[in-house]
């Protein structure tokens, strides 16, 4: 019977040590690993839903929502890593998880975030563009320290309740900030830095400002504190050298402002601190303490009055008076100086109008005299032109003259060549005519001596023919002396 039950016991044994075995060990279904790939190069590891691994991500990343924790410095030096899409099924952003991604511009983060970790962005130095998840109560220290360079405008949620030390040191070029109703913590050197921030209001739900919170707001000309601080850290607004006033909520109970924007205590009994800018403080006779640095950095004061009821005094104040003093003097000589500068150079521009009136006179002078030599050799030109024209009148005059004498002579040579012609014609025909004559007188003659039968018919004849030879020699002499006359003529004609 003991035989028989002994194998059950030993085997039931054996189910329970593996039952306990199985319990005591995990489960494997759960030690799974997945890899995920980036958008441009490289992957990332998720192990147990957690993402362990990824410096050699390139690109985009939408993280799977299966992942439940972006796991300590899992994206550390993932210097091509552009833009994280964190979904709302991770809880947790471990220390350094993006820690030196200094080319990650683009981060949206999920609802499911409660807190981001230590160092989380640390120098992300490229990120400008940030979407903090409304389950976020809590950005760690240093969490985008020199992480948020480029980031412009940033929205800290409702949810969020504390921002830690350094969280946004060197975000300087944050130009609008926006403090969710959930804040009531900024802790020392939360926004160091923020250089480009022109206005700052403090809403009524912070508690809390820390030292140094908002050191080097170079460009803060406005700070508006809520009626719920409480306490707030020395030099929370040191070298903000634009600064021109603190408006306190009159609701709060342990801080105020006056009209020349200084921060008091409520009553008004300790100064806390003077806005940098301001030229001119006069402090109230309500005033006993002067905090330590309240002046330090009122670089651009020149007036400043201390009532007699002052019995303690900030390190720095009597410096400041000092300075202040000094800055008076200084400004005054400087007036001065700029006074006498403005008289020397009212002096040398006085001297240069007198020069410059001078140097005018003299060029007109010098034009005017160009322009009478001007004038003089145009008129010597003139002239010498006119001259030159009456030369050309003359000479062509002359011509013309030539020309006309020349014609008048040719027409003259013509006529006297045909007057000529004429009496050579005259002549030849008075000489014909004297042939004829002298033939017919030759016969006569012959007749005469042949025949004297008639010699009064012959004697009348001859009588005739003697005073028709008397009438041909008149007009042969007539012709003769025509043509001396002819001759006589210059130029003498051809034929002559």
């Amino acid at each position: 019977m003991r035989e028989s039950i002994l194998p059950p016991m030993k085997f039931l044994r054996f189910i329970l040590v593996l039952l306990l075995f199985l319990l005591a060990t995990p489960a494997f279904g759960n030690d799974s690993t997945q890899i995920g790939k980036c958008s441009l190069t490289g992957t990332f590891t998720i192990t147990n839903n957690v993402i362990t691994s990824a410096s050699n991500c390139a690109g985009s990343v939408v993280i799977p929502n299966t992942v439940t924790s972006i796991g300590y410095q899992a994206f550390k030096d993932a210097t091509s890593l552009i833009s994280i899409s964190i979904p709302d099924s991770v809880k947790s952003i471990q220390n350094g998880a993006f820690y030196n991604a200094t080319s990650l511009t683009t981060v949206d983060i999920g609802n499911g975030v409660t807190r981001i970790a230590d160092t989380a962005f640390y120098l992300a130095r490229s990120l400008s563009t940030l979407v903090i998840g409304n389950s976020v109560t809590t950005i760690g220290r240093y969490a985008f320290n020199g992480g948020a360079g480029s980031l412009t405008n940033l929205v800290i949620p409702n949810s969020v309740e504390k921002i830690e030390y350094g969280a946004f040191i060197g975000a300087y070029q944050i130009g609008s900030l926006s403090l969710g109703s959930g804040v009531t913590d900024i802790e020392d050197y939360a926004f160091r830095g923020v250089g480009s921030l022109t206005s700052l209001t403090i809403p009524n739900n912070v508690i809390r400002i820390g030292k140094n919170a908002f050191e080097s707001g170079s460009k803060l000309t406005s700070i508006k504190i809520g009626s719920g601080v409480v306490s707030i850290g020395d030099n929370a607004f040191y070298d903000s050298m634009s600064l021109l006033a603190f408006e306190v909520n009159f609701l709060n109970p342990y801080y105020s402002s006056d009209s020349q924007g200084v921060l008091y205590d409520k009553d008004k009994k300790t100064l806390i601190q003077a806005p940098s800018a301001r030229t001119s403080i006069v402090i109230p006779d309500s005033v006993v303490v002067i905090k330590s640095g309240a002046f330090d950095s009122a670089k651009s004061l020149a007036t400043l009055v201390i009532p007699k009821t002052v019995q303690i005094t900030g390190e720095g104040l009597l410096e400041a008076k000092a300075a202040a003093e000094l800055k008076a003097k200084q400004e005054a000589d400087a007036k001065a100086a700029t006074e006498l500068k403005v008289k020397q150079e009212a002096d040398a521009k006085a001297a240069a109008d007198l020069k410059a009136k001078q140097e005018s006179a003299v060029k007109a002078a010098a034009e005017l005299k160009a322009k009478q030599e001007a004038d003089a050799r145009a008129a010597a030109e003139l002239k010498a032109k006119q001259e030159a024209d009456a030369r050309a009148a003359a000479e062509l005059k002359a011509k013309q003259d030539a020309e006309s004498k020349a014609a008048a002579d040719k027409a003259a040579l013509a006529k006297a060549q045909s007057e000529l012609t004429a009496a050579n014609a005259a002549l030849a025909d008075s000489q014909k005519v004297n042939r004829e004559l002298q033939s017919q007188l030759s016969a006569i003659e012959s007749q005469f001596k042949l025949l004297s039968d008639s010699v009064t018919v012959i004697q009348n004849q001859l009588s005739q023919l003697n005073t028709k030879f008397v009438a041909a020699l008149a007009g042969q002499n007539a012709a003769n002396a025509k043509l001396k006359k002819v001759c006589s003529a210059k130029p003498k004609p051809k034929g002559c």
